[in-house]
């Protein structure tokens, strides 16, 4: 009896592993695309904007006072941050905004010439990354991706099932592809093989992207404002205020030279106080998560009120932030050629899935593995699904659907009968 309701749960898993991969494959294999090419981005965009940073270093140096008031005559727009960088070959970045909305403007430090100005939002890689996030749908586009992504995770957990060997352990076939067998055998193979190797890469990748999501997302960050286990408070600044004591404001050369003395590592911004009361912060965006530092001064005395180190974040907010670097491959070379690798191998994986399917695949019908109707699932596989329902909301609620879908179905055909 145990060794029936196991080899009727291994068609049940293969079922809707098949029926789940058949219908999102399209999504997967443009989100694989979409991804890949954005980890390109910081190679594109050295290469596309290198005209504009690039300067003929000079004896004369304007003050960044003197720079930041070219640029916003230029711009008509308030300054947000300054980029402060040591390598004088490579023109003086304002930004103005944050995130999408974000530009960057590049002025010749030495004959204050605006040499150009970037807009994220009209870059080539933020609408790639916005197929790779919404699928240039908004809204519904989000839930798309996420529902993909959430499905995906159960793809690779059914697969792993399906993959477990039934008939005792063999190299060829579980571990290594069957070359000689057949076309059928050998895109089985390589399906199934490739992922079984990449399945935890892929599990930690998808772990980074569900962050991003407005679902799953914003849960993630609710159970961490109620674990108060993110940023630590005052860690962006902007409460902390600026006593106005002697009613001089301290230069944003002075500030930036102040900078350059903390020999921070990656790249160093220093964001200008929008009012009276707002603070001077310096902050880094380093390879290492550890050597990310924060420091907010008092824009009148140049007193030090709060600083930060990585150590001061909090449990959820530092593997949030690990994942989502570790998805975009940040971690150095090793990270960028891993996804790299991982993304081309499961793109791979994807098509060699389709081919098996229609080499399998009998004229005029879908194949789907046949589950006798009578079959029930155990209580412990009951369990396992309400917890990925509860834990990939959408999810859950596409199963929901596919529940009441069964269950008229079923009805359906016993009226017929």
């Amino acid at each position: 009896m145990q060794n029936n309701y196991t080899k009727h749960l291994h068609k049940w898993m293969w079922k809707w592993h098949f029926i789940a991969g058949v219908i999102l494959m399209p999504v997967i294999l443009f989100l694989i695309i979409t991804g890949t090419l954005y980890l390109f981005k910081k190679i594109y965009e050295d290469y596309s904007f290198a005209s504009m940073q690039k300067v003929q270093p000079k004896a004369i140096v304007l003050s960044y006072e003197k720079q930041r008031d070219i640029v916003e005559k230029h711009t008509g727009k308030k300054v947000s941050f300054l980029i402060v960088s040591k390598d004088e070959n490579k023109a003086t970045a304002f930004e103005i905004g944050k995130w999408s909305k974000k530009t960057t403007v590049y002025i010749n430090q030495y004959t204050g010439e605006i040499q150009g100005s970037v807009k994220v939002k009209d870059t080539l890689m933020h609408k790639i990354k916005k197929l790779h996030g919404n699928l240039l749908l908004g809204y519904y586009g989000e839930k798309a991706v996420e529902i993909t992504a959430s499905w995906m995770v159960i793809l690779i957990l059914t697969g792993l099932y399906i993959w477990w060997p039934q008939k005792g352990w063999k190299l060829k076939g579980l571990f290594l592809i069957r070359t000689q067998a057949g076309k059928r055998i050998f895109y089985r193979d390589l399906h199934a093989v490739s992922a079984f190797w990449l399945s935890i890469f892929m599990l930690i990748t998808l772990a980074g992207g569900l962050p991003w999501t407005s679902v799953w997302g914003e849960g993630f960050k609710t159970v961490q404002k109620i674990t108060n286990s993110g940023y630590p408070k005052d860690y962006s600044g902007k409460k902390l205020k600026s006593i106005n004591k002697e009613n001089t404001t301290i230069s944003l050369d002075e500030m930036a030279k102040l900078t350059k003395t903390l020999k921070l590592e990656g790249r160093v911004s220093l964001s200008i106080p929008k009012n009276e009361e707002a603070v001077y912060t310096i902050k880094n965006k380093a390879q290492d998560l550890y050597d990310q530092k924060v420091y907010h001064y008092d824009q009148y005395s140049k007193t030090l009120i709060k600083s930060f180190t990585w150590n001061d974040v909090g449990s959820m907010m530092q593997s949030r932030q690990w994942l989502m670097r570790f998805h975009q491959g940040l971690f150095g070379l090793w990270n960028w050629v891993l996804m790299l690798v991982v993304s081309l191998l499961f793109f791979l994986s994807g098509i060699a899935g389709i081919v098996s399917y229609y080499l399998r695949k009998a004229k005029n019908d879908f194949s789907i593995p046949a589950v006798p109707i009578q079959f029930k699932v155990g209580k412990g596989i009951i369990v396992i699904l309400l917890f990925l329902c509860v834990f990939f909301p959408l999810f859950g609620m596409s199963v929901l659907l596919i529940v009441i879908f069964e269950f008229l179905k079923k009805y359906l055909f016993q009226r017929k009968k």
